[in-house]
């Protein structure tokens, strides 16, 4: 199933189509400069495909938030014959970070590109997340840039100086084999801008990237696209739970209690008796809503819930943090990483990036919303409370939810993928 994070990328690139003329229109002078800049002719062959990697949501997550400059292509596959090209010329826009770090207007390109001998398509679009500022800014000074990727090339996607994305049967993946010069289209430029700039005024691609300009009406959905992308937790639903799963909302998990509960009683069940009726009674309605929570929940999770920690050293300190998800095992969540760590900052580099806290689910023992006495909260921030323990841990890791609605999902949907996982 296409996750949201993966349909905000079918957007941006939908819309990319939008923006994008004609290749037609690509002046031979453009195409014949670009063409020394790839080093290509009419003999080399080239056998670019698309591997069957594809990129996890939270993959493609990192490499926006990390990226300076988004380029999005549109290359048409066919013989450009007065260039003497084998490959494909086109069109396509970059938005780059502005100052604030948020995502500039779009600026046009023209655009030459190797044909991909994996790709009968008679168009194709990619995506090149930019990470290194000086390709921006070489396309600023009106330099050709030239963006490529080898099979030969070992290293992991989020540490490129430009990651190449394509699709490949509805997913996204990395494409292994790739090579394309682009330019700023001046007059693209021009034309698209024509009713904010004074019509004497030249317009450059510095102006446009700074963030100088308006961006054009018809980009409103495509920022909300890669702002749903950098910030998961305000712009996407969370998950709903299911009445089924109400009532242990505010009660203890703990590992070795018989039935996974806490303060409910023996009489009452309990989150595993519930689940082994559902199971073993054919309750195939509940048992469906349970499935969409628990899917949902890691999403949500796995996107990052903003927190504030609670220190036991400074119980009055509150530092903002993220709580997330990080699935290393999709057979089994037993290895899977809960971390707290800073918030993210979108255009820097956040790979390998230390957490406060750290632990794998296999090593947590109970997830409490009851704060300890000694922790002196009023009442609104004992509604917002969530902890955790491990075997290592010695003391509970608290931490303070955005609301409590988020501490209730916290300790619901983290027992559900416990006992889901253990018993």
């Amino acid at each position: 199933t296409t996750s949201n994070l993966s349909m905000n990328f079918f957007s941006m690139i939908a819309l990319a189509e939008r923006y994008n003329c004609g290749a037609s229109n690509l002046p031979i002078s453009s195409v014949t400069f670009m063409q020394s800049a790839l080093g290509v002719n009419r003999n080399e062959s080239s056998n670019t495909e698309e591997n069957g990697d594809f990129l996890s949501h939270r993959t493609l997550c990192s490499l926006v938030e990390q990226a300076v400059g988004l380029i999005f292509m549109r290359q048409k596959l066919e013989l450009y014959s007065l260039a003497d090209v084998d490959g494909g010329v086109g069109s396509g826009f970059v938005v780059a970070r502005t100052g604030d770090a948020s995502w500039s207007p779009p600026c046009f390109l023209s655009t030459l590109c190797k044909k991909h001998g994996g790709n009968n398509s008679s168009q194709t679009m990619t995506l090149i997340v930019v990470r290194k500022t000086e390709l921006i800014n070489r396309l600023i000074l009106g330099d050709t840039v030239k963006f490529g990727a080898s099979k030969k090339q070992k290293m992991n996607v989020l540490i490129r100086d430009a990651a190449i994305i394509g699709m490949n049967d509805g997913r996204f993946n990395v494409v292994t084999e790739f090579m394309a010069a682009t330019t700023v289209n001046e007059e693209q430029n021009q034309s698209a801008y024509a009713l904010a700039v004074a019509s004497e005024e030249i317009l450059n691609a510095r102006e446009i990237l700074a963030g100088n300009i308006s961006p054009p009406e018809q980009s409103v959905d495509f920022y909300g696209a890669l702002q749903s992308l950098e910030c998961p937790y305000s712009m996407h639903s969370h998950p709903i739970l299911p009445d089924s799963l109400q009532s242990y909302c505010d009660t203890d998990w703990v590992e070795l209690s018989p039935h996974g509960l806490g303060t409910v009683s023996a009489a009452h069940g309990g989150m595993r008796t519930l689940l082994k009726l559902i199971s073993q009674g054919g309750m195939e309605e509940e048992k469906r809503e349970i499935d969409m929570f628990a899917r949902k929940f890691k999403y949500y999770l796995m996107d990052g819930v903003p927190v504030q920690l609670v220190l036991p050293s400074n119980p009055g300190c509150r530092e903002e943090k993220v709580l997330r998800l990080t699935i290393k095992n999709s057979a089994s969540l037993s290895e899977s990483v809960l971390e707290i760590s800073r918030k993210r900052r979108p255009g820097v580099l956040n790979v390998g990036m230390q957490g406060s806290f750290v632990a794998t689910l296999d090593n947590i023992t109970r997830f409490s919303r009851n704060p300890p006495t000694l922790v002196n909260l009023d009442d609104e921030e004992k509604k917002r409370f969530f902890s955790f323990e491990t075997d290592l841990s010695g003391t509970p890791i608290m931490m303070l939810a955005k609301n409590r609605k988020d501490a209730m999902l916290l300790l619901c949907g983290m027992k559900l993928l416990m006992e889901r996982e253990k018993f």
